[in-house]
């Protein structure tokens, strides 16, 4: 078939009007003469949602449905027969350019600036509701064995900067340890490093961190962070991602931490330019 566009064959209007009552590309493509491809992009300019895409709320089948224990489980098994059976998702060993990094970052920190982002991002619950969801999640990772079992689901690994702070700990000598693996827990809160015998902590926060740029909870915060831990004894030395391009000032902040110095070291929350 030759691939004639929709205004070329001048069949606008039946293009619409067939969609509307069919909502198949394909079969209004058949009775028009032109390509799927011709009739989706059409569709497309005119801000018509294409195929699948009528299956959003109301118009989805499951809407306001559960699926059974006994589906899910089946949905579960055939997972993870595939991958038995030999496949790989064709992600797997692929990373992202710095660049690309940066980018994504970047457009991450000026969406969440935009007023109607962030109602979105934000779920109304009562202040009854938030203590109630809190006690929970507090008795939850005081339990040792709900802790292993999630923190084994998780599969944590360290994170690029963690990988360089632990390569400066090692290097120097530092009497510091990784627990941000979930295998160390303070009150519902897992460090990233840990002094080896002392009641102190390291934490490396990046600019999803900063309530400069992101709705940052409290808890999350430099100032919060600090006070739960002094609440449960243990003191914290805060650092940035940014901070490890200059190790030597590292070594120097937390060797000065280690002999017990912390509040020589200041206590500046960051500001970043977007």
């Amino acid at each position: 078939m030759v691939n004639y566009k929709v205004e070329e064959l001048g069949v606008e209007k039946e293009v619409k009007k067939e969609y509307l009552i069919s909502f198949n590309s394909a079969e209004v493509a058949k009775k028009v003469g032109c390509s799927r491809m011709a009739v989706t992009r059409f569709l497309k300019k005119e801000g018509i949602y294409v195929d699948g895409t009528r299956h959003f709320g109301n118009g989805n089948p499951m809407y306001g449905k559960k699926q059974s224990f006994e589906t899910k489980n089946k949905i579960r098994n055939k997972l993870k027969q595939r991958v038995k059976n030999g496949w790989v998702s064709p992600l797997k060993g692929k990373t992202r350019s710095d660049e690309d990094k940066l980018k994504i970052t970047l457009a991450i920190i000026k969406a969440m600036k935009r007023p109607e982002i962030k109602k979105k991002m934000c779920v109304s619950k009562s202040s009854i509701h938030k203590k109630n969801l809190s006690i929970a999640k507090k008795k939850q990772f005081q339990n040792k064995e709900w802790v292993k079992e999630w923190s084994n689901k998780m599969s944590a690994n360290p994170t690029k900067p963690e990988k360089e702070l632990i390569s400066i700990i090692k290097e120097h000598n530092l009497p510091f340890e990784y627990v941000g693996d979930f295998s160390f827990w303070i009150n519902g809160k897992c460090p990233d490093f840990k002094h080896k015998s002392e009641k102190k902590l390291i934490e490396l926060f990046s600019v999803f961190h900063n309530p400069n740029v992101f709705d940052v909870v409290w808890h999350r915060t430099e100032v919060g962070t600090k006070r739960i831990y002094k609440r449960n004894g243990y003191e914290v030395l805060i650092l940035w991602q940014d901070e490890l391009k200059n190790k030597i000032r590292v070594v120097s902040k937390i060797e000065e931490f280690a002999r017990g110095n912390e509040s020589s070291l200041g206590n500046v929350t960051r500001e970043v330019d977007v």
